[in-house]
């Protein structure tokens, strides 16, 4: 069965254990027909309900006083091995994931006053998290142990305005990866949704510090992920573009100090690509938004500005048609109210978000382009200003900005042509004439 995603659901900005975890409904109750022919393990928890609320104090006492930690680490330990961690693999629960996640941090992990009982918890979590994700589980169990693994840190987040970032735990980076990297663990295959999984935690591990023994190893994967252009045959081409865009996403974290030429041409080849969705390339557009580019000494970016330039007419040219329909809707009456029907709109807000990622992408790179591909990417970001002045102007209606977007297409396209008479004049033009002349 094929797996859809509908990509209107997601911004660029989308990202973490929270919101990753709502994805578990679209990418896995659209399995559930495959998921209920098949026979997953459960953790059969060893306590009731009833059983396990007063095994929650001596936990509790155990994290936060260091003179109980030692008498009352089985308490720690029969209470999430027995009880807790059981829960988030059983299907009543599923609906539970969430809270049981948050929960395990909030009230548990993150909280904990004695350092032992915490770094002791967290590898509990580790161990038993990594049982669940690698085996034969249901796939709601496997992609919530996965986000809990991205959640697990070496040293907690301090707090008060002079708080601490949170210190990734490296194993748990290790246990990502290899998601990422392999098809199959232990002879159970690894789905889409896990690695989709693996991709949110490695963003978070990117984000607030990655072990740098890790690092080629995690550059790696996140390249090889983007590299498969064809999708799975049971995965739906958008799922499949829209989990190469969060690979890109953990690049644009690891390399914001400035990018290497191999992911430079990744992040390129996906804003070129006319075989993924319009979406999915403007996310990967302001993704370099989070780029230094002018440290990227040595690295090619001429290829990156003519993705940029065919991305803009490609958007430019899909927002234009959709503004002549509303115009030739407008001109037929449509805007009236009829038979209780909403009025005719046009729907700004998609050309904004389009535009926008491109402007902060565009502006980024061009810190480190050459004078003449500074001018290049200057003159194509100059034609959108006036049409996103009119479309963040609230007092502006549909009929102000429509005009312009239609005559935006025709600017963006002069822009990006005059490119590439650049490139053929006058050495293209003399390249030429010498053919001429040898034939």
């Amino acid at each position: 069965m094929s797996v859809q995603l509908n990509r209107s659901l997601f911004s660029a900005e989308k990202t973490g254990p929270r919101f990753a975890g709502a994805i578990v409904l679209i990418f896995l109750l659209g399995t559930s027909a495959v998921s209920t022919a098949q026979q997953f393990e459960t953790l059969k928890p060893e306590v009731t309900v009833r059983e396990s609320k007063p095994m929650r104090g001596p936990a509790a006492q155990a994290l936060r006083d260091p003179a109980a930690f030692q008498s009352k680490k089985q308490a720690l330990d029969d209470y999430f091995k027995k009880f807790y961690f059981p829960q988030m693999t059983l299907p009543a629960q599923f609906g539970l994931l969430e809270k049981l996640r948050e929960g395990l941090f909030k009230q548990y992990i993150r909280p904990a006053k004695v350092p032992a009982a915490q770094k002791y918890l967290t590898n509990l979590t580790l161990t038993e998290m990594r049982r669940i994700a690698q085996g034969n589980f249901y796939p709601q169990a496997r992609y919530n142990a996965v986000l809990v693994l991205g959640m697990l840190d070496e040293k907690v987040a301090g707090s008060g305005a002079a708080a601490s970032k949170p210190v990734p735990l490296p194993a748990a980076t290790i246990e990502l990866i290899e998601i990422l990297e392999k098809d199959e663990i232990n002879n159970v295959k690894v789905p889409a949704s896990l690695k989709l999984g693996a991709l949110v935690g490695l963003e978070r591990h990117t984000r607030f510090g990655l072990d740098p023994k890790l690092a080629d190893r995690l550059t790696k994967a996140a390249l090889a992920t983007i590299a498969q252009e064809e999708p799975p045959a049971d995965l739906d081409p958008d799922v499949h573009h829209w989990i190469r865009c969060q690979a890109a996403r953990v690049l644009s974290r690891q390399f914001a100090g400035g990018p290497n030429a191999e992911v430079q041409a990744a992040f390129a080849s996906m804003i070129a690509d006319a075989n993924m969705g319009l979406e999915d390339r403007c996310c990967v557009a302001g993704l370099l938004g989070k780029i230094k580019y002018d440290a990227a000494s040595g690295v090619e970016l001429a290829s990156s500005v003519s993705a940029f330039g065919n991305l803009m007419k490609s958007v430019v040219r899909d927002e234009a048609e959709k503004a002549e329909e509303f115009q030739k809707q407008m001109l037929q009456g449509g805007n009236v109210r009829q038979f209780g029907k909403s009025p005719v709109t046009y729907q700004r807000s998609q050309l904004v978000a389009r535009l926008e990622a491109i402007l902060t992408g565009a502006s980024s790179l061009r810190s480190g382009l050459q004078d003449a591909e500074q001018t290049q990417i200057s003159n194509l970001l100059a034609t959108a200003v006036q049409v996103m002045e009119v479309a963040h102007d609230k007092n502006s209606e549909d009929l102000d900005i429509t005009p312009k977007v239609i005559e935006l297409e025709s600017q963006v396209r002069a822009v990006v042509d005059s490119w590439e008479k650049a490139e053929t004049s006058p050495d293209g033009a003399e390249d030429a004439a010498a053919e001429a002349d040898f034939s």
